[in-house]
């Protein structure tokens, strides 16, 4: 689970608190941690007018879900269950994701990488410390949407 995941995460929390599906979440019993619980019908609804340049501007946001993956603070519930997922997501390329999901992971990685380069590193270091995935991880980001 490499940049992939992790970036894609991010933006599905961003997104999450900018629609308000964060802290609804975070009010619900919090589940088993398993990737197998976790709803992607609301990922999917997220992406559907996501803004990502204007998310990414929102560094307090940012921060706090950085310091939550890079176990460096604490986690709100959806922070935590999107954490639980960065290892498959990177691993697998977000295999599992839909065209919106897609569009908008590739498009938020492209600017994270430019805007936070010294984040970027800190996640590869936490998620693909070998820089197996990283190849693999920037052919798909570069890829036609």
């Amino acid at each position: 689970m490499s940049e992939i995941l992790v970036t894609s995460l991010i933006f599905m929390l961003l997104a999450a608190s900018e629609l308000g599906l964060g802290q609804q979440q975070q009010t619900q019993k919090p589940q088993q941690q398993n990737v197998d619980n976790i709803e992607m019908s609301i990922y999917d609804k997220m992406f559907e007018n996501m803004d990502v340049n204007s998310l990414l501007k929102n560094h307090r946001l940012v921060d706090s879900y950085l310091k939550c993956f890079l176990n460096e603070g604490s986690c709100t519930h959806i922070g935590h269950e999107v954490k639980m997922m960065i290892p498959e997501v990177i691993r697998s390329r977000c295999a599992t994701c839909g065209e919106n999901q897609m569009r908008a992971l590739k498009a938020g990685l492209r600017l994270f990488i430019v805007r936070r380069p010294d984040d970027w590193k800190r996640f590869l270091d936490v998620y693909d410390p070998d820089r197996t995935e990283w190849p693999h991880i920037k052919a798909f980001m570069e890829s036609d949407d």
